[in-house]
């Protein structure tokens, strides 16, 4: 019988799993080795993340597949689970080897990247949908107020080049106007101003995962910001010791991550013997 098209498409979907199951090794500790020759073919998530406000279920769903990804569980479950999308292998018998929280964290095209899946551009949009909130410099609308012969409304209007005005869909939710007003404030603050906080927000967490991922790979600061082209001013690590921070604080998350999920594992196979 002849293979359609889609079939075709399914197939070569297949082999790139494989392939990408088949390259990946893992230390002692079970969590994957990194090498340069690997995060420059793109086995690494680069920091291109929308600048726009992300929905919290969104990233958390997305970090989750990344952290799998430096974990020798997922592939195991991945090795064992493409047989049963070929129809070659029992689902009782994956029933009771793998808790289905695992299929959740997982999906059936892991560990290919999600940006290769969607692409940038159209993951962008289904991470960025439309904000809730918009704000518009009243500058642009100065014209309204000024009026010839009228010295003070053209005062007036020359001092809206300092302000602007609110559009809220209030439908939204105060959560997601929040979510859009401080991506504003992040997208037009002043550049170079010190900041009296420590950063703690979704994209840095992805910018520590690529530093983990490079410091694994053998690189330092400079390295890892020749590999995402974010050098000098511009560069996400101005030194090595922020870069190690970075690499750091993921290290112990991904720790306590794959720790919880081996529990998980562990239980669900007692349970099921």
């Amino acid at each position: 019988m002849k293979k359609t098209k889609q079939d075709k498409e399914a197939d070569q979907g297949l082999r790139e799993i494989k392939r990408a199951i088949d390259c990946a090794e893992f230390d002692q500790d079970g969590f994957r080795i990194h090498t340069q020759d690997l995060l420059a073919s793109g086995q690494i998530f680069f920091p291109w993340l929308p600048e726009k406000g992300m929905g919290k279920k969104e990233l958390s769903e997305v970090l989750a597949k990344e952290y799998s990804r430096e974990c020798a569980w997922a592939y195991e479950y991945q090795k064992d689970f493409l047989p049963l999308v070929m129809s070659t292998e029992n689902p009782k018998e994956m029933g009771r080897k793998w808790p289905s929280i695992i299929s959740f964290i997982l999906d059936c095209t892991f560990p290919l990247p999600v940006s290769t899946l969607l692409g940038s551009d159209n993951f962008k949009k289904t991470m960025s949908s439309a904000p809730a909130a918009n704000i518009y410099p009243l500058k642009d609308a100065a014209h309204i107020f000024s009026e010839p012969g009228q010295p003070g409304l053209e005062a007036f209007a020359s001092g809206l080049v300092r302000d602007y005005w609110l559009d809220i869909d209030w439908r939204k939710g105060p959560e997601a106007v929040e979510r859009a007003l401080v991506a504003w404030v992040k997208r037009n603050a002043p550049p170079n101003i010190p900041t009296l906080r420590g950063r703690n927000n979704a994209v840095d967490r992805f910018h520590e995962l690529a530093a983990y991922r490079a410091r694994r790979a053998g690189m330092d600061h400079i390295a890892f910001a020749a590999l995402v082209g974010r050098t000098g001013a511009n560069a996400i690590y101005s030194d090595q010791s922020q870069f190690l921070r970075a690499s750091r604080a993921t290290a112990k998350r991904i720790k306590k991550f794959d720790a919880d999920v081996r529990r998980i594992i562990a239980a669900h196979r007692k349970k099921n013997k």
